[in-house]
């Protein structure tokens, strides 16, 4: 099933589907465009899709009640003109932004059960949300980012915003960081961070595990 948007006017785009791959692709034209593979053909198992003033939401469609042999993938063509707000939610399946590089004024991904790979993204708001998954970053810039996992990892080459970073038995490894933030690992798992550039608070909080910490090498600071 194909399906081809206008985004003109649109200032949220919505992707919302339960235990499908959505992988992610640079659109050659100006439409955005939703291809959905599926196993079984049916006009009923197509994507919900609502459109409100400036809004658009896009959402899974129905699938067999006895759902064993059925499965469904989705490739999202995204084009590079659209820079407004991004919302993409999985329940039990895997994010791929790999290959991309977004510019928005906000993105907010959540998933359960499943990765989310992110490779270059910039906008004013990033907040990266995972269940039982791991959050694969490449280079992830934001005023504000903020990282959320329970029982999941955070993998990331470069950070560059304030982080607000909470994690309930997961590790996260930041290659390098620039800029200012908060880290709670409110269970298990170990902290490491690199932070290249320090331009505000760093604040660190480690129930159960390890925190490994780099920060420049002339830095001046009040440390507690």
């Amino acid at each position: 099933n194909e399906l081809r948007f206008s985004l003109d006017g649109i200032s949220s785009l919505t992707i919302s589907y339960d235990e499908e791959k959505i992988t992610f692709f640079e659109s050659e034209g100006d439409e955005l465009v939703i291809k959905e593979y599926m196993t079984e053909n049916k006009d009923s198992y197509y994507a919900k899709v609502t459109e409100h003033n400036d809004s658009l939401h896009i959402s899974e469609g129905g699938k067999p009640f006895f759902k064993d042999g059925f499965s469904r993938y989705i490739e999202v063509y995204l084009p590079e003109s659209y820079h407004e707000n991004l919302i993409v939610t999985s329940t039990n399946g895997d994010i791929d932004f790999s290959g991309m590089n977004l510019d928005l004024s906000m993105l907010r991904v959540d998933n359960s059960s499943g990765n989310v790979t992110l490779d270059n993204a910039i906008a004013s708001d990033i907040h990266l949300s995972s269940t039982s998954g791991t959050l694969d970053l490449g280079n992830i810039k934001a005023n504000k980012i903020r990282l959320e996992t329970t029982s999941g990892s955070v993998n990331c080459t470069e950070l560059s915003g304030n982080v607000t970073y909470t994690s309930t038995s997961g590790n996260a490894d930041i290659k390098s960081a620039i800029g200012s933030g908060s880290y709670k690992a409110n269970n298990s798992g170990s902290l490491n961070v690199v932070y290249t550039e320090v331009n505000g608070d760093l604040s660190f909080f480690n129930k159960n595990d390890r925190i490994t910490l780099t920060l420049p090498e002339n830095l001046e600071f009040e440390f507690q």
